[in-house]
């Protein structure tokens, strides 16, 4: 029996479409995908004020109380010093409400335990281990000596510390392990079965589904429909669709 479509509830917003930083994991510049070179660097506020429109079309449609818009684009501040400078400004009482949390891709050549330890110096309210996205043509890289599983080896590492711990801050991955084993739904869409419920838009204003796909093959992600003429609509458990507006 399939679930009934849920409306998206994320909103994937591109203001920047380029990096200053060469990051071998980096699925959008780095892997298979190279359409960014195509896109205007920076959003216009025809696009802007296009995507507020359909985004505000689409609560209104499926009495959504709330969504999330995520604004996306490059790395130009991911430059050692700047960036523990900017993590301190945000732990301010002032502009904590802004500190959404710290994502991290997982890199076993480092130790486990001292990134953990690390990260959660910063005082985040959330963190995250990313994965490194790879194909069967192209997989992650395994250290050399390294065991059959060294990336599971690497996040049971410090999933044993966070539990000494007694789980101090929510990290997305283990939590999402843990509810999906409860039967209930993921926390990410890289986990579990729900179907995804995020949609981005690039800063030329086209649809794409989520970023991850890059890593596949060239256009992966894309749809084929902006934000000029389509309304979003359900997503369904197979596939995202969508319905052009009248």
């Amino acid at each position: 029996m399939s679930r009934p479509p849920a409306p998206f509830s994320q909103f994937v917003l591109k203001v920047h479409s380029r990096c200053d930083l060469s990051c071998d994991h980096c699925y959008v510049y780095e892997h298979a995908d190279t359409s960014w070179r195509g896109k205007p660097r920076t959003v216009s506020e025809r696009v802007l004020a296009a995507t507020a429109d359909r985004i505000a079309e689409h609560a209104l449609a499926h009495r959504l109380t709330a969504v999330h818009v995520v604004l996306h684009g490059g790395e130009p501040l991911l430059a050692g010093p700047a960036v523990l400078a900017a993590v301190e400004l945000l732990r301010r009482p002032a502009y904590r409400h802004l500190y959404a949390g710290l994502l991290c891709t997982i890199d076993v050549e480092n130790d486990p335990v001292a990134v953990y330890d690390a990260l959660v110096e910063l005082a985040p309210p959330r963190i995250d281990f990313l994965l490194p996205h790879a194909t069967w043509d192209d997989p992650p890289k395994r250290p050399s000596g390294a065991g059959p599983a060294p990336y599971a080896d690497w996040l049971l590492a410090i999933h044993r510390r966070w539990t000494a711990q007694g789980r101090p801050v929510p990290v997305r991955i283990f939590d999402s392990v843990h509810r999906t084993l409860r039967g209930r739904s993921s926390l990410t869409e890289s986990l579990g079965l729900d179907p995804a419920d995020l949609v981005v838009v690039e800063t030329d204003g086209t649809l794409e589904q989520a970023d991850s796909l890059k890593t596949a093959y060239d256009g992966a992600p894309e749809t084929g429909f902006d934000v000029s003429g389509i309304a979003f609509v359900l997503n369904s458990l197979q596939r995202t669709q969508w319905e052009p507006l009248l």
